[in-house]
């Protein structure tokens, strides 16, 4: 019976000594020095006021339990005057919650009287504006078609403040002033924060204009005020809305009948505003030209260089004038075109020989004709033709006959 009358003895003392609780509250502000006085247990909870003055100057202090605070903490067992331990950082005590208090237990507790007295402590941490608005990355990289449509978004990520009280978080975004066609839009979310998006207010043309350098600022509601800046690269990606066009609208060129296959005649040259595959430019013959099997026939063009060449014989070709199409298409999805004209000049260099053919209108043998002696002067004979394929000069024919029995007169 000795070992449990001795726990009833200790149980009462500790009970019969805690009669009455006390509870004190201290604001410390985050981010003060190692071992800053937080405040004065003993005085501050008002436990002198039941106790003498013996008793109370017997009183020694500690930490009632181990709690998540302890390390935060030392309290002078003397004289009951709490110290931080560490530097406090509202945000990592208490982040996100618009009230930090740290709450524990401190026990006072003395031989004179029996005295074991529990005090509450409570230590709301306030919070100073020492986090700046940020964003994930400063810089970002964004792109928008130039066929977008006036009104088409972009989306932009919030910035983020680890501050916990609203005053210091953040509270507006801003565009600073700039020359890109964008608006800025921030609006509040009910479940807090923004939805941040630049609107496109104007038609783009990337050809003018490839890139635009927008900047949000994110600003929080202390004082004095924290800033954060994003930088939006936006990027004005293309779209298929220009046409190759050729350099001229027509070409020029002479060639010599003699011509081989193969032989350069001239080469074309089609630019295309665009870029990357819409504007990749590749050649053809037009598909839609007159006399197209002919000029497909005696002539072809490079798909990459633009370059006319012969591909087939001209002996037969001097003197005429050639009108070759050529369009010139881009790579887009949906490619569009440009078109010109070459005008290519067969020149004569070769003197053909004339071609001359007899057509007797009396009855012949093996080109042999006989005539009666009694045929009046001016019977006709025969009916005389010459060619010549050559051109100018060199394919003009004359006739002449040389006995004079027989006159050659041309035919209208």
């Amino acid at each position: 019976m000795g070992p449990f009358h001795s726990l009833e003895i200790l149980l009462f003392w500790i009970i019969s000594g805690t009669l009455a609780e006390y509870h004190v509250t201290f604001y410390l502000s985050e981010e003060k020095d190692q071992l800053s006085l937080v405040g004065d247990v003993a005085t501050s909870s008002l436990i002198a006021n039941n106790l003498t003055t013996e008793e109370f100057a017997s009183l020694k202090y500690s930490f009632l339990d181990q709690n998540d605070y302890q390390s935060l903490f030392t309290i002078n067992s003397d004289n009951g005057k709490l110290y931080t331990s560490v530097v406090i950082d509202r945000e990592t005590e208490c982040r996100f919650q618009e009230q930090c208090s740290l709450q524990f237990e401190v026990a006072a507790h003395s031989s004179l009287g029996s005295r074991f007295i529990i005090i509450s402590v409570e230590v709301i941490i306030q919070d100073l504006n020492d986090n700046v608005p940020t964003f994930q990355t400063s810089t970002i990289n964004r792109q928008i078609s130039e066929a977008a449509i006036i009104g088409s978004p972009i989306l932009l990520n919030e910035a983020t403040d680890f501050d916990s009280t609203l005053v210091n978080r953040i509270l507006s975004y801003d565009m600073v002033a700039t020359n890109a066609p964008f608006t800025f839009s921030a609006t509040s979310k009910s479940e807090g924060g923004f939805d941040l998006k630049l609107i496109l207010n104007k038609t783009l043309d990337r050809e003018n204009v490839d890139s635009y350098n927008v900047y949000i600022v994110a600003k929080d509601g202390g004082a004095p005020q924290n800033t954060g800046t994003l930088t939006v690269n936006i990027e004005v990606t293309d779209f298929n809305d220009n046409a190759p066009a050729f350099i001229g609208d027509s070409y020029n060129a002479s060639i010599p009948e003699n011509a081989m296959v193969g032989y350069s005649i001239t080469k074309v040259v089609a630019t295309d505003k665009d870029i990357g595959e819409n504007g990749k430019v590749s050649y053809k013959l037009n598909p839609r030209q007159t006399h197209l099997a002919k000029i497909q026939k005696l002539f072809a063009v490079s798909e990459t260089s633009g370059k006319i060449s012969v591909k087939g014989s001209l002996e037969y070709e001097s003197g005429k004038l050639f009108q070759i199409g050529i369009e010139a298409s881009d790579n887009g999805q949906q490619p569009r075109t440009g078109h010109t004209t070459v005008k290519v000049t067969v020149l004569d260099v070769v003197n053909n020989s004339p071609q001359v053919k007899v057509n007797f209108l009396l009855p012949h043998n093996s080109g042999e004709v006989n005539i009666s002696e009694a045929s009046k002067i001016g019977t006709v004979i025969a009916h005389v033709t010459a060619e010549d394929v050559d051109s100018g000069l060199n394919g003009e024919v004359s006739c002449s006959i040389s006995r004079g029995v027989f006159s050659l007169q041309e035919v209208p």
